[in-house]
């Protein structure tokens, strides 16, 4: 994603031309994005989260991008990324078994 100086997304998603910060999909809103799903669903069938946010971002309000440079995160897509992240985690702390231990 691309954010300003102040921390504000500009823009957001795979194919954008530049972008200074990584989008990790985590995001606190407030309850405009029920109403920015609600539109959109209805023009895009297959409508993302990202969509949702740069329409927030280019027509309703600022969104803040939190720099979370310098603490662990994952990018989970598919289960084999959770076993990995499971398997990682687990051998980190000592686990024993799926993790519960």
């Amino acid at each position: 994603m691309l954010v300003n100086k102040e921390g504000y997304i500009v823009d957001i998603g795979k194919n954008i031309p530049a972008w200074n910060a990584v989008d990790i999909g985590l995001f606190l809103l407030n309850d405009v994005i029920f109403e920015i799903i609600h539109l959109l669903e209805k023009q895009k069938p297959n409508l993302t989260i990202t969509d949702c946010i740069k329409h927030l971002t280019l027509n309703v309000e600022p969104v803040w991008g939190c720099d979370v440079s310098g603490h662990l995160w994952f990018d989970i897509d598919t289960p084999q990324d959770v076993e990995f992240v499971e398997s990682f985690l687990c051998e980190a702390l000592n686990c024993q078994g799926n993790g519960t231990e």
